[in-house]
C-alpha cells in the first residue's frame, strides 16, 4: 500500500501548533513558503524564533513579502529571515524594522513587545 501525502497546512495553521517544526505552508500569495520554528541565538541569547527559512511570491515585486510581514507583525517571537542573498531584499528588511544578525545574510526582526531592558536582568534570589 502507498504511503498517502498529508494535506500541507496554513500558514496559520502552522503558528498556532507547536507538533510541527518545520513545514511547506499553503499561502495564497507564495508559489514556496518554506518556514520553522527554531532555536537562534539573537543579541547573544538563545530565542525561540519564527524562521523564514525561504520564499517565493507568485508575483514577485507586487508587495507579498511586505503583506507577509505585516501579517506576523503580531507574533510574540522574533522573526528571522535566513540566507538573505537578494540585496534589494536586504535592504528593504533594514528599512523595516529587521537588523543584521548571525550567521551572515541573516535578518531579524524583534517582537513589537520585546524590551531590551529585561536581556541581561537577572530574577531576584530570596533566601
Amino acid at each position: 500500500m502507498a504511503a498517502r501525502k498529508s494535506q500541507a497546512m496554513t500558514l496559520e495553521e502552522f503558528l498556532n501548533q507547536k507538533a510541527v517544526r518545520n513545514a511547506h505552508v499553503k499561502h495564497p500569495e507564495f508559489s514556496t513558503l518554506y518556514v520553522r520554528h527554531a532555536m537562534r541565538i539573537i543579541r547573544g541569547q538563545m530565542m525561540e524564533v519564527f524562521d523564514l527559512a525561504s520564499a517565493e511570491a507568485k508575483r514577485p515585486g507586487r508587495g507579498a513579502f511586505t503583506r507577509l510581514i505585516q501579517s506576523l507583525d503580531n507574533l510574540d517571537k522574533p522573526i528571522f529571515a535566513e540566507s538573505v542573498w537578494n540585496l534589494r531584499l536586504a535592504d528593504w528588511l533594514l528599512r523595516n524594522g529587521f537588523e543584521r544578525t548571525y550567521p551572515e545574510q541573516c535578518f531579524v526582526k524583534m517582537p513589537k513587545l520585546y524590551n531590551p531592558s529585561h536581556e541581561s536582568e537577572q530574577p531576584e534570589r530570596t533566601n
